[in-house]
Order: structure tokens, then sequence, then C-alpha cells
């Protein structure tokens, strides 16, 4: 390392400038492997770098600050389960979409990794796993599964998701284990595996089965967490929280293949509920829901139009419906700027959409995520509703209660809170894992106080003991 890492000013470290960090200041605050991360994710390790502890610490939160809650999450439920990688579980074919995308994905991402370290490319290597940890397996497929590990009463769906999750954790334990030794000790040995290995580091590296990959469930899962993103972007956009729920989404893109997934029930299903929508919508175009303003991409048409770029502008200015639907549906336009035809495709051009009136817009890499931003009554009381269950979660883990316990709800407050009650109580109570709900206008003084973006309620929760 010594003459190969610079301070942040870019000059070499040496102990003769002064400007060396020791690493004993570096690892007892955020442990070896993630300055083992650090290195090897950022550059090459025979190319020079320079060395910020910041990102040390950025990759400690990013990387492994993700990755230990995953287990974490894991241990808890396998536990009051009694969940075993010895219990019967059905084969990845017969598995959920979701769990037959994760097994299709480590074996993608087995492929990959391997090829990049068989090509001495630590770096992308090390950037394929931490994409996985953080995007695919903790933002995606955790989040997507929560209920089916905590609220399933479907056995065997349940145990599939168990053993889909050991596994994910179990390759990337093997595949973390070149890079950061003792958290891949650590991960393995936490699963308790049924390899007979006392450590990670005494097994062989997992290989790629191709047969294991499904690529068009790949392609269409990708278009959904696109689309998922880009609702979220929309929601934020109109300051419209996730618990408040919506009349629909529409999307729309140019890769019609990936978006054919989003017509099949399954996949759709995991974008109204991450989205909190009632109804998906595939479009071809976006024109109904946005206006669209198309622009030159200056620093790669500039030097390839020169003088001809002002009659682009022109034309990009007046482009017709017809040309702007081609634009949607092939990615490329046709234009003649006087001297013949010239295609332009769309890395080339820049695409604009807002959202027209009642709609809220993101789009990005040719996908378009189109949020009806209409409240009805019937919407804003199950918003309110939700709200609810979310202060009621947090009461419990205030109360530090296992997951398991059982409780008892009275909800106090006006009009507003005791409709939301009447009508969506017997979701309350199965989120909550309540026994028994009721409500009234007011409670007692031990009442803990709720301000449910701005409405006044008061909640009364009690445990009634452990349950199934």
């Amino acid at each position: 390392v010594n003459g190969l890492v610079n301070d942040k000013q870019g000059r070499k470290m040496s102990k003769s400038v002064g400007n060396t960090v020791n690493p004993w200041d570096v690892i007892p605050k955020h442990g070896a492997d993630p300055l083992r991360w650090y290195l090897l994710a950022n550059s090459p390790p025979w190319q020079a770098k320079s060395f910020d502890q910041e990102g040390v610490a950025e990759a400690d939160r990013r990387i492994f600050g993700t990755l230990w809650p995953c287990l974490s999450f894991f241990r808890l439920y396998a536990d009051v389960d009694g969940w075993t990688p010895a219990t019967p579980c059905v084969p990845v074919t017969e598995r959920p979409a979701l769990d037959r995308w994760l097994c299709s994905r480590l074996h993608s991402l087995t492929r990959d990794y391997r090829a990049a370290m068989e090509s001495f490319d630590p770096m992308k290597a090390t950037r394929f796993l931490g994409s996985f940890i953080t995007d695919e397996l903790s933002n995606w497929y955790i989040r997507r599964n929560r209920a089916r590990f905590w609220k399933s009463k479907d056995v065997a769906d349940k145990n599939a998701a168990y053993a889909t999750l050991h596994e994910a954790l179990r390759t990337t334990a093997f595949l973390l284990a070149p890079i950061a030794p003792f958290s891949a000790h650590h991960l393995h040995q936490e699963l308790r595996c049924a390899d007979g290995l006392a450590s990670v580091h005494l097994g062989d590296m997992p290989r790629c089965d191709a047969a294991c990959i499904d690529t068009v469930l790949e392609h269409r899962m990708a278009a959904v967490m696109a689309v998922v993103s880009l609702g979220r972007a929309a929601r934020e956009s109109a300051r419209l929280k996730v618990r408040q729920p919506l009349l629909r989404l529409i999307a729309s893109g140019p890769d019609l293949a990936a978006l054919q997934g989003l017509k099949d029930e399954t996949l759709a299903r995991e974008v109204r509920e991450e989205l909190n929508v009632k109804e998906l919508v595939v479009a071809e175009r976006s024109g109904p829901y946005c206006t669209i303003q198309v622009k030159p991409h200056l620093p790669v048409l500039g030097p390839r139009l020169g003088k001809r770029l002002g009659a682009l502008k022109a034309a990009l200015a007046n482009l017709s419906e017809e040309q702007l639907a081609s634009l949607e549906a092939q990615g490329e336009l046709v234009l003649d700027l006087g001297d013949g035809p010239i295609t332009f495709n769309s890395a080339e051009l820049l695409v604009e959409r807002k959202g027209r009136e009642g709609f809220a817009v993101a789009s990005a890499a040719g996908f378009m995520a189109a949020l009806d931003t209409t409240v009805t009554p019937e919407l804003e009381c199950e918003g309110l509703a939700r709200e609810l269950i979310n202060r009621i979660q947090t009461q419990r883990k205030a109360m530090d209660l296992k997951v398991t316990t059982r409780i008892t709800l009275r909800i106090g407050g006006g009009t507003e809170v005791l409709a939301a009650v009447q009508a969506h109580g017997a979701r309350i109570a199965a989120e909550t894992l309540a026994t028994e709900i009721s409500s009234a206008a007011e409670l007692g003084p031990e009442a803990v106080a709720l301000d449910l973006d701005g409405i006044a309620a008061t909640l009364l929760l009690q445990p009634v003991g452990d349950g199934a």
C-alpha cells in the first residue's frame, strides 16, 4: 500500500511528510473488514487512491450496517419457528416468484463475481456483491417478504422463504470471504449451516449453475424494481407518504418485454403493495399523463452536429405526437435537418417529463411512473388506519414486546379516528397481533397521546401473552 495511497489533498502518504494514517486508529473504530472493503471497492489495488476515513465509515454503514440486520432478521424468526437448514422444503422451481428470482440472482452474482475475481478485478467483484447485499437482498427481497416470516399461516410458504434467505446469506458468506474474512466467518457460523465446515474459509467458492438462472424473470424483476423506485420518487415530489393509499400507478417505457412482467399478477402485486396503490396500469405511451420535452444531449451531439445543432433544437421543439410516440416505443428518433435523415438514439437525447394535472411523474432510464394523486375520503380513511398501525408498532417496540406477543387495543379520538377503526379494525388487529380492539371518543389519563399527521388520537395497549 505504501506509495499507492494518497491523503485527501492528493499527496502520497509518507512518514517524512507526516500525513500517514495509523491503521490502529481506523480499525478499532470501524473494523478491519470495512477498511479492506473500502480499499478494494474504490479502485484497483495496484492504482494510487486517495484515502478518506469517512469512506471507511460509509462502507461500514452501507454494507455491513445492512448485512448484519439481514442476519438478525433471519435468526430472529428462524429461532421463533424452530426452522433449521434440515427443515424439509419444496424445490426452488415450486417456490413463489420472489424466491425463484433471488435464487436466480445468486447464480448470476456468483457467475459475475467469479469472472471478475479470475480477471484480477476485485474492485468489480466487491461492487457486484455490495449492490446485491444492499439493493436486492435487503431493500427488495427481505423488504417485500417480511410478512411471510411473521404473519404467514402457510407453513410450506414460510419454509420456502427461510430456505431461500438462508441460501442467499450462506452464498454471501462464501463470496465475502476473500474480501472481509472476519465478517464472512461470523456470518457462516451464525447461519448454523449444515455443510459441516468449521469455517467458511475451509469450503469451496460457490459455482454458478446456468440452469438455475432465469434471465426473463430477472429482466422483468429489474423493471419492477425500476418502476417502484420511480413511484417512490413521484410520491416524494407530490409529498404523499407511502402509508397513504392511492388509486393507481401508470408505468410505461420502450422496453415492452421488461414491462410485460408488470402485467403478471404476481409481479404486479409486488408493485401495488410496495407503492400502496389500488391499480397498476401498463401504458404504451406516457403522453396522456405527462408533458414531454426533448432536448439534445450537448456533450454528445455538440461535436457531432456542430452548426446544425440549432436546427436540431428547433426540430425537437416541434415534434409531433407520432414522433414522440416513436421515440417512446423505439428509443430512437429520425429527423431531417436539411441534409438528409439522421437517426438519434436515447443516449443522445434528454427527455424531460412533467405530470399533467392530477398526476405526479418520475422517469429514468427509459421508464416512467405516473401516480394518480387524487385522494378520496375512503383512501384518506385507509391512510389514517395505516398511520395508526405504524404508531401501534412503535409503541410495541417501546414496550419491548416480543414479536409473538398478543395485545389488546383501545383507541380514542375524534370522528376520523373512530371511522378508521370501524372500517379497518380487522386489519389493524391482524397487523399488530391484537386479540381485541375497541374505540371510544375519550380514554383515561393513562392513554398514550398520538399525533397522526395532525390528527390527535390516544392509545391503550396491553400485552396478553405470546401466541403462534
